[in-house]
């Protein structure tokens, strides 16, 4: 009778303890300085889970279910890195520090072509400019 309610309530425990989250954490840095960095996106794949890195590199990831997940750190000017297999605990917190290289931004040129001339109109203001009657400058300030 005793060894049937310990096995129920192990049971219950396992049961309880396999649908808690996790979180994750870690610092993500600059791979040739070493410098933190900060605003770095982090993501769990296949998922709407993630966080932005603070000022100090520092991120933190709540409520993710426990199981395996792969984690993707992105940042423009870098190259983003993927980790697989990231065994997420039910109940605890795990570390996953990572370290981005940079990488260099291509665009494709950009053309600029003028299909109008601009002209200003008699009487017209433009933007920026006030007229004042000579009469009023003796009250402007300045």
């Amino acid at each position: 009778m005793k060894s049937t309610l310990f096995l129920i309530l192990i049971s219950f425990a396992s049961i309880v303890l396999a649908q808690e989250p996790g979180r994750l954490l870690g610092i993500v840095t600059n791979a040739k300085s070493g410098d933190s960095l900060a605003n770095v996106n982090i993501s769990i794949v296949g998922s709407t889970l993630g966080a932005s890195s603070n000022a100090k590199g520092a991120y933190l990831i709540r409520n993710i279910p426990a199981g395996t997940h792969a984690v993707i750190f992105s940042c423009m000017g870098f190259q983003a890195d993927t980790v697989y297999d990231v065994i997420i605990l039910p109940g605890q917190a795990k570390r996953l520090d990572a370290a981005l290289t940079t990488t260099v931004l291509q665009m494709q040129p950009i053309k600029v072509e003028a299909n109008r001339l601009l002209t200003l109109e008699t009487g017209a203001t433009r933007p920026g400019v006030q007229r004042i009657n000579p009469e009023a400058v003796e009250h402007v300030a300045g």
